[in-house]
């Protein structure tokens, strides 16, 4: 049974306030490379907030393993896109990505309702995958802006956070396939036609992960 004390809408207060984008700009591309950026820098602090929920929901090691790998590369991606910020002297803010926002809110709530095991790794997988496409599509939109404004080192950091990203998510397609291998596997040499999984295992959003996703972004 959900845990009723559980509320995992309440990690995104105090994020629906979009800061203003200030100073002049002396064309429209500069507004939306800096927009772009705001965006992508909420997306990847709201992961770093996240992933350690779905690192402690994870019951294949190997899923583990790749979601850590993911928590660093986030920390990487922001000091990144701090650089970026300070190339095109702004201060580094976070504009909430509402379509983020909304994936990272479901995929909590998905493992809160979730029994720790293969169905519940897929589930996290499958959502882990839909957030770097997201991000994937952010870091080529922000690589074509810095190319047309001529940022060398901007094109140059968006070129490495787009390797990491399909990388990673190339690691996940194959961790799945192995999961899906090894379930049917093990069905198999047990008779059972029932999803093996291992006892319920709960995660308190109430607690210190919660405390950190609502700051995300202040």
């Amino acid at each position: 049974m959900r845990n009723e004390s559980t509320d995992n809408s309440a990690i995104f207060t105090g994020l629906n306030e979009q800061p203003q984008i200030s100073g002049v700009y002396p064309t429209q591309l500069e507004e939306l490379f800096a927009e772009e950026l705001m965006d992508i820098l909420w997306v990847e602090k709201a992961l770093h907030t996240s992933l350690p929920v779905l690192v402690a929901m994870a019951n294949s090691e190997e899923l583990k393993k790749t979601l850590s790998a993911h928590l660093k590369q986030t920390s990487h991606h922001i000091k990144s896109l701090n650089m970026v910020f300070a190339t095109i002297n702004k201060k580094p803010v976070a504009l909430i990505s509402v379509a983020m926002a909304d994936l990272i809110l479901e995929t909590l709530e998905m493992v809160d309702f979730s029994k720790k095991g293969p169905n519940c790794d897929i589930g996290i997988i499958l959502a882990v995958q839909k957030m770097r496409y997201n991000k994937i599509s952010s870091y080529e939109k922000l690589r074509g802006f810095s190319h047309s404004l001529q940022i060398p080192s901007a094109v140059k950091l968006f070129d490495q956070n787009l390797s990491d990203e399909k990388s990673g998510n190339q690691k996940l397609i194959k961790v799945v396939l192995k999961i899906i291998t090894e379930d049917g596997a093990l069905k198999r040499g047990n008779g059972q036609t029932a999803s093996h999984e291992t006892s319920r295992q709960r995660v308190n959003f109430n607690s210190n992960t919660t405390h950190s996703l609502r700051s995300v972004g202040r």
